[in-house]
């Protein structure tokens, strides 16, 4: 396994990408490659040069090759997520225009992947035992497959994993308190299953080091996500797309996520669920 980072030298803020890909090396033992995609191959020795450059920022036992390839940019890194490697791309956000009609270069990777793709987001590099939140769908057969994927990944960043099933209904506001708290009670014992159901999949899918806890909440996953991702250090979520009409207007879950949340985003390759794709290579 190998870590791929997508470059773009037509910005600045490379030392900031390439030092995180540098603390992922450190953890799971893969080195670091640099690509960049260029328009024309009259950019093609130039580029070399300068991704050659960022790669001696980097410690010799994680320093990789500098790739450059002429194409466009989100077909060229989505094709490299087919081989056994984790594709880190920056957070950057377009412009207002490119945004409105295209999304993030995260964005549109994502969506294809069919590989682990990494989005820092994160101010910091995880602590030394990063705290790790996973999206589980209990609705969904692949629940058990997500977490399994996870687990290669927990035991290389030796995390302790929470896995958080997010209902979409919620308690409507109730004013008066008495009221409110019973509605409360009978709702969290109305929803004991589901922390049950999580527990089980934690315990079957972990070992004890890296088992963590079953979290539930409620409202439109993205948002839920997003607002957890405040007390974490690393969070895990599938790339499946939404089906139909709420798929086109709205997106995936995973699009939303990598763009508001606090700490760093993998997304794994759910749409293609079965084993342990996507997680690294012994």
């Amino acid at each position: 396994m190998r870590i791929l980072v997508g470059i773009d030298l037509r910005l600045d803020g490379h030392d900031w990408l390439v030092g995180r890909a540098a603390w992922v090396s450190s953890r799971i033992g893969a080195p670091v490659d640099l690509l960049y995609v260029a328009a024309e191959q009259s950019e093609v020795s130039a580029a070399k040069v300068s991704l050659e450059q960022l790669l001696e920022t980097l410690p010799p036992a994680a320093r990789g090759e500098a790739l450059v390839e002429v194409g466009a940019p989100v077909e060229t890194l989505v094709a490299r997520t087919h081989s056994p490697n984790l594709l880190l791309v920056g957070p950057r956000e377009p412009g207002a225009i490119e945004r409105m009609f295209l999304g993030s270069m995260a964005s549109r990777v994502i969506r294809s992947a069919a590989g682990t793709v990494l989005v820092p987001r994160g101010e910091e590099p995880a602590e030394e035992r990063p705290r790790v939140l996973v999206g589980v769908d209990l609705r969904r057969g692949e629940a058990g497959d997500i977490l399994a994927m996870v687990r290669p990944w927990a035991e290389r960043f030796d995390a302790v994993v929470d896995a958080v099933f997010v209902e979409p209904q919620r308690l409507p506001w109730i004013p008066d308190a008495t009221v409110r708290a019973r509605a409360r009670a009978e709702w969290d014992a109305a929803r004991e299953p589901d922390r049950v159901a999580l527990r089980a999949l934690l315990q079957a899918q972990l070992d004890e080091r890296h088992r963590g806890a079953p979290v539930l909440a409620s409202g439109q996953p993205e948002e839920a996500l997003v607002e957890l991702s405040e007390d974490y250090e690393l969070l895990f979520i599938g790339n499946r797309q939404r089906q139909g009409l709420a798929g086109l207007i709205l997106g995936s879950v995973a699009e939303h996520v990598v763009r508001h949340a606090v700490c760093d985003v993998f997304t794994l390759p759910t749409q293609q669920v079965g084993g342990s794709a996507g997680g690294p290579a012994a």
